[in-house]
């Protein structure tokens, strides 16, 4: 199957990379010697192009680095090259039976190489900027779950591609980015390790892996590059020393409060189903999936999945790329969701190949997950002369009132959520001097809107001389 795709996908360079040099070739005819310089060139770069395909992380960091940096960029240069001269072919054919077109011909394949590598060498400045400065892309996610009112701060990255390309220094940077948002958890949506593992040992990876700093732990998954190198397990086997727990069709849960659950890439095909995986799955706790490829995304919402995380198609990496990807997966990229579910696909941190985004956009994830009880939350509070009730909306804690409660000469500040008037108590949120029936009743100081709630710690504070019940 290797073998047999390997021919294929030579082949189809080759033909590739003679049809961009003949093309050539035939503009330049009457430049004179450019034409022996644009052949040897082409001849050059192609080959350099299929020593980094073929290396496999195999050569010297410095040498595989500058190889794949050289290659890469000849490959997307000529596939512009590919798709203009093709343009122009088929003006020419149209030509041949419309007559619509000026006589020369010869000069407009001039101009449109000239035109291309142009173009292209402005877009591709523009492209090695776009991977060089990551976005941060921003999502607040909102997941009804009982009896819990928390906030989860992840960031989550995929497809960084490690290996000759994408190297210890450049690994410096991600980990920068990643420990400036903060995060309570960080999760590796697949293809960490860009084919090979041994430039990640070769170059002690392990070491700025170890630098993630979170308060819950670094997860990781497998994708479909880890398992083109010499040993699927490989990459597995190196990140756990990194510090970095491991997920292959298996679930945990992190402090008793969420799951994450971790599939194998769809490239083993022996897989679990995600049922399977998440057979002794709570689902009334948060549940984040991660699975690599983008497929088959009712798995998720059928199984109760809060959020899932994916990556694997760069969103095309580069345009027309964008395009394509869009049409072979039902979200390609981006943000979507179905039922209760929430999906996000991301265009990656990394990248495969060619260092350069045109059209797209390298990008670090970070999600804000707020889940929250959709119950009503029944709570008194009592001092030696009077007791008060209140019927408090646990999902809509956006009101904060301040009461002062005597108890024994002294006053003790206490915070209550509750959203509605509870003119049942005696008390008027509008009228502060309404009293209760008691003499000793509470009496209400002041009321306060912050700005979101989910920003503020939710739990009972000190001195709260009261306790919930959940009905």
């Amino acid at each position: 199957m290797k073998i047999g795709f390997f021919i294929i996908a030579f082949s189809f360079t080759l033909l590739m990379a003679a049809y961009v040099s003949m093309r050539g070739w035939q503009a330049l005819q009457s430049v004179g010697t450019a034409r022996v310089w644009y052949l040897s060139t082409n001849i050059i770069l192609f080959i350099t192009m299929l020593v980094g395909l073929m290396s496999r992380g195999s050569l010297p960091p410095v040498v595989g680095k500058v190889v794949t940096f050289v290659g890469f960029t000849y490959m997307i240069v000529m596939i512009y090259l590919l798709l203009s001269f093709l343009l122009v072919d088929i003006v020419r054919l149209a030509n041949y039976f419309i007559h619509f077109a000026p006589a020369g011909m010869k000069v407009f394949r001039l101009w449109t190489l000239l035109g291309t590598l142009g173009v292209v060498a402005i877009a591709m400045v523009i492209g090695n900027y776009k991977f060089n400065h990551p976005a941060i892309v921003n999502l607040n996610i909102k997941a009804e779950k009982p009896e819990q009112n928390k906030t989860l701060k992840i960031v989550a990255a995929s497809d960084i591609h490690l290996g000759p390309s994408i190297d210890k220094g450049r690994l410096k940077k991600y980990v920068e980015l990643i420990n400036a948002q903060k995060p309570d958890i960080v999760l590796l949506a697949g293809d960490i390790a860009d084919n090979a593992t041994q430039p990640l040992i070769d170059q002690n990876m392990a070491e700025e892996l170890r630098n993630i700093k979170t308060t819950q732990g670094v997860y990781a998954i497998t994708g479909n590059h880890e398992y083109y190198g010499e040993n699927p397990y490989a990459t597995e086997t190196y990140l756990k020393t990194a510090g970095i727990t491991y997920l292959r069709d298996s679930s945990v849960l992190v402090n008793n409060s969420f799951y994450i659950v971790g599939r194998d890439d769809k490239t083993n095909t022996n897989r679990k189903t995600l049922k399977d995986v998440m057979r002794n799955v709570d689902a009334s706790k948060p549940v984040i999936l991660l699975d690599h490829q983008p497929f088959h995304l009712n798995e998720a919402q059928e199984n109760k999945v809060d959020l899932q995380i994916s990556g694997h198609t760069h969103n095309g990496q580069s345009c027309p790329g964008n395009l394509f990807v869009k049409g072979m997966y039902e979200l390609a990229y981006g943000y979507m969701k179905k039922g209760t579910t929430h999906y996000y696909v991301s265009s990656g941190l990394g990248l495969w190949g060619p260092q350069y985004r045109i059209g797209t956009q390298s990008e670090l994830v970070v999600i804000v997950l707020r889940y929250y009880s959709t119950k009503f939350g029944f709570f008194f509070f009592c001092n030696s002369l009077s007791v008060l009730y209140y019927i408090i909306p646990a999902t809509h804690p956006k009101q904060l009132l301040f009461w002062d409660v005597l108890h024994g000469g002294q006053s003790v500040q206490n915070r209550v959520f509750r959203r509605q008037r509870h003119t049942q108590s005696g008390l008027s949120a509008t009228n502060p001097k309404h009293r209760h029936t008691s003499r000793k009743a509470p009496r209400l100081h002041k009321a306060y809107n912050p700005p979101d709630i989910f920003h503020q710690e939710t739990e009972q504070p000190p001195l709260w001389p009261a306790f919930q019940h959940e009905l």
